[in-house]
């Protein structure tokens, strides 16, 4: 699975991108102005570059540093101050490591661990 940001048109053409930013704006509104997006599984970070653009603060997870080069290539080219990524497991994600978050996306898998994951309450 890849989320494409290398693709010019990626923003605008993809399903699950336009499924997700759908689902926001009935919860949140047409912004993210003021809220916290955690991307897990962030892979090359299209949807982090997606949910920044639309004025989240975000922070974009991976376990492959291949994949944080490409998606930190892409916040800097788009000079996004509020979009970062660090590399960890996901399913090592706690509260106390990483903090809150009102958007917590996990699109690259469906399978992590069969483990409670103490990261994803408030």
């Amino acid at each position: 699975m890849s989320t494409k940001p290398d693709l010019l048109e990626f923003l605008d053409t993809d399903r699950r991108l336009k499924a997700i930013v759908r689902l926001l704006s009935v919860l949140c509104g047409p912004s993210l102005a003021g809220k916290r997006v955690v991307d897990l599984g962030c892979l090359e970070g299209g949807f982090s570059l997606a949910m920044a653009q639309l004025g989240a603060t975000v922070l974009g997870v991976d376990a492959r540093e291949s994949n944080l080069d490409k998606a930190r290539l892409l916040r800097d080219h788009f000079e996004m101050s509020n979009l970062d990524f660090v590399q960890a497991d996901v399913k090592e994600f706690t509260r106390e490591r990483f903090g809150t978050f009102d958007v917590i996306l996990a699109s690259a898998f469906s399978i992590i661990s069969n483990r409670r994951f103490d990261g994803f309450g408030k």
